[in-house]
C-alpha cells in the first residue's frame, strides 16, 4: 500500500492534527509515515458539478505494483474465472466521468480502477 487519500473541508488543519496527535511527517500532499502517505484532498461542491455529490471521507486506496499490465491480465483471469470478481467499470456516465476527473488528480498513480464493492484503487508503478 502507498497512500489513503481522504476527502476533506479543512485539508492544512488535518494536515497539522496528524502531525501534532500521531507524529507523521508532513508532506505537500498530505502527512507520512516514511511508508505509506495520507493524502488529503480539498474537497469542494463545485467539483461535483453533474454528478451525485460524494461527502468529505475516504476517497481511495493507492497502491505500488511491480506491472500495472500485469495487474491487467490477472484481473482478467480472475473476472474470466469468477465473474463476481470483476472491478466495477470506472468513468461511465456523467457521474461517473466527473469521478474519474477527480479521482485522476491524485498525485499518486498512473491508472485507477474500482474493485467488486466500487472502492476506488489508485496503482503505480514502483
Amino acid at each position: 500500500m502507498s497512500h489513503l487519500a481522504i476527502r476533506t473541508l479543512h485539508a492544512e488543519k488535518l494536515k497539522e492534527f496528524y502531525v501534532e496527535v500521531f507524529g507523521l511527517e508532513p508532506i505537500d500532499s498530505g502527512v507520512t509515515d516514511g511508508r505509506v502517505s495520507l493524502l488529503l484532498m480539498p474537497w469542494d461542491i463545485r467539483d461535483y458539478h453533474g454528478s451525485g455529490i460524494v461527502r468529505p471521507g475516504p476517497d481511495h486506496l493507492g497502491f505500488e505494483v511491480e506491472s500495472i499490465e500485469a495487474v491487467k491480465q490477472r484481473l482478467q483471469e480472475v473476472g474470466d474465472n469468477n465473474p463476481h470478481l470483476r472491478p466495477i467499470p470506472l468513468g461511465a456516465g456523467n457521474e461517473g466521468a466527473a469521478r474519474l476527473k477527480l479521482f485522476a488528480k491524485c498525485p499518486c498513480g498512473t491508472y485507477q480502477l474500482c474493485d467488486p464493492d466500487g472502492i476506488l484503487i489508485d496503482l503505480s508503478e514502483r
